[in-house]
This record gives structure tokens, C-alpha cells and sequence, in this order.
């Protein structure tokens, strides 16, 4: 995937039940998702056995989010889904940023979610992205990003939402987006797609109208061909989430103070862990 020059702005609401291919030992059932940027019911999050969630705190007190992730049940649907549940602000949001890397492909994603729609971009692994007086990803001419190609697009099929409103985590109105794109199992005799199953970092940030937050999110996804996700939190050292992956070590090297393993997210598969931190609902 390289070479891209035409924005994509795309937007909608749609359940994903996609084509089959040959069928893969481990879990039969899974959730249903809607992208529409709520917790639709409790079953598509909050009580999905297969989701794993995430809470990050509060950063100087602003910031605070909690984070879902999903595959698609193997054999069923090719897609990658997760949830940014915005729980630290009451504002609400001009967009979300979602950053992510795949690994083989050597490039960084960026998808930036209005409630619009979204427009995708890319550039080189290990070259930081520059940001703007906010603190948001500068994505101006010069800046490095290239727009994703239709084609591109198409095999990405990304599909977002960004909302306001209320969530089984807060009940006062905050922002909460979703975001779904199509895993790459080519290599299993799958179907292709834009992002790959190796370890990889993925981190979010939400710009509010009028007040820029820090990042909410960061952590390594390690995906398996059963359908199961182990979802191990990178932060810096100070406890809190990173923007981006580029400024980290090559993936495989250990990371101190405050920060994990890549082969922590590989492990834990192996052992059957299934990532479950504590997430404290939180009203009002």
C-alpha cells in the first residue's frame, strides 16, 4: 500500500456480517457491532466475552478513556472493530484521531474521525509525525501523510462514527466513536485486507472544539487466526498514553519504565490470557 494521493471521506452506520472463507479452529460465537458510535447494547461491549476493554486515567486531569477491541468471529467476518469511550471529557469532539502501524507493510495509518465521516492517511514506519500547535497530528502539506488511494480504501473499508452521548462507563454526555477496518488473512487462506494480525501499536487522541486533550489510549493489539485479541497497554514513563509508535524501539526490543514488551502480547496468546483490567463504570 503505497503511492496514495486521493483523500477518502467516507461515513455510515452498518453491521458487518461479511463473506466466508474456510473455517478455523477456536471460538464458534462472538458479538455482532454496529458502527454507530454508541454501545448499542450491553452484548456489543460492555458483556461481549470476546471484547477486550481497557481504561486509561486521567492525564494532569484531562484525558481518561476507555478502549474496546473485537474481531470479527473467524470464518464469519473480516473485520477489526474497536471504541473510544471519551469518559474524561464532557466536551465534545471536532474529531478523534486513530493511529496505527502495520508492521510488514512498514507504514503508520492514521484515520481521523469526524462526525462526518473520516479521511485516512499513511507514511513510513520510524519517521515521526510532526504535530500542530494543539497537539494534534499535522496533517498540512509537507507534513509526511498521504491520503490512502480509493483502491486503498476500498480494501481498508473503514467504517467510523462519532458521537455524543452517554455509555455504560459514564452517564453524563461525552464523546464516543467507533472505528471498524478488515484484517489481512491472506496468509491463512483468508481473505485479504489492510491490516495485518502481527503484534502492532495503535494509539487514539481527541481533539475537543476548543480544547485539545492528550492521547487517550496506547497499547499493542496481537491478534490469532481463533479470533481471540490480547490488547497489553504501552506507556510512557510516567503512566501515561502515547501519540504515536514511531517513537518507539524497533518492534521485539524491550521497553522499560513504565512501558511492556511486544513479546508480552505474544505470550500472553500463547497462555490463553485474555486481557481483563479493571474498568470502573463512572456516572455523572
Amino acid at each position: 500500500m503505497h503511492a496514495r494521493r486521493t483523500a477518502g471521506v467516507l461515513g455510515g452506520t452498518c453491521l458487518f456480517i461479511l463473506g466466508s472463507w474456510p473455517a478455523q479452529a477456536g471460538p464458534t460465537t462472538g458479538c455482532s457491532h454496529v458502527v454507530d458510535g454508541t454501545f448499542t447494547s450491553t452484548g456489543e461491549w460492555a458483556t461481549c466475552p470476546t471484547a477486550q476493554l481497557s481504561a486509561f486515567a486521567p492525564v494532569n486531569g484531562v484525558g481518561g478513556a476507555v478502549l474496546g477491541v473485537d474481531q470479527g468471529v473467524p470464518g464469519r467476518d473480516n473485520n477489526l472493530y474497536l471504541i473510544y469511550d471519551d469518559v474524561g471529557t464532557t466536551t465534545q469532539a471536532a474529531y478523534l484521531d486513530v493511529f496505527f502501524e502495520v508492521v510488514p507493510d512498514g507504514h503508520a495509518y492514521l484515520v481521523r474521525i469526524t462526525s462526518a465521516g473520516f479521511y485516512a492517511f499513511e507514511r513510513p514506519l520510524q519517521n515521526t509525525a510532526p504535530l500542530d500547535a494543539n497537539g494534534s497530528f499535522d496533517l498540512s502539506a509537507g507534513s509526511g501523510w498521504d491520503p490512502l488511494s480509493q483502491e486503498d480504501l476500498a480494501l481498508a473499508n473503514f467504517h467510523t462514527a462519532l458521537t455524543f452521548g452517554s455509555s455504560p462507563f459514564r452517564n453524563t454526555a461525552h464523546p464516543i466513536a467507533e472505528l471498524s477496518l478488515t484484517i489481512d488473512r491472506s496468509g491463512t487462506g483468508g481473505p485479504g485486507g489492510v491490516y495485518s494480525e502481527d503484534p502492532a501499536f495503535w494509539s487514539a487522541s481527541e481533539t475537543g472544539i476548543g480544547t485539545p486533550d492528550p492521547p487517550i489510549s496506547s497499547e499493542i493489539f496481537t491478534l490469532s487466526s481463533d479470533g481471540s485479541t490480547v490488547a497489553t497497554k504501552v506507556l510512557d514513563a510516567n503512566g501515561n498514553p502515547l501519540m504515536q509508535g514511531s517513537v518507539l524501539p524497533e518492534p521485539g526490543t524491550v521497553w522499560l519504565g513504565g512501558t511492556v514488551l511486544i513479546g508480552m502480547a505474544a505470550m500472553g496468546r500463547r497462555r490463553g490470557f485474555r486481557s481483563s483490567p479493571s474498568v470502573t463504570p463512572r456516572c455523572g
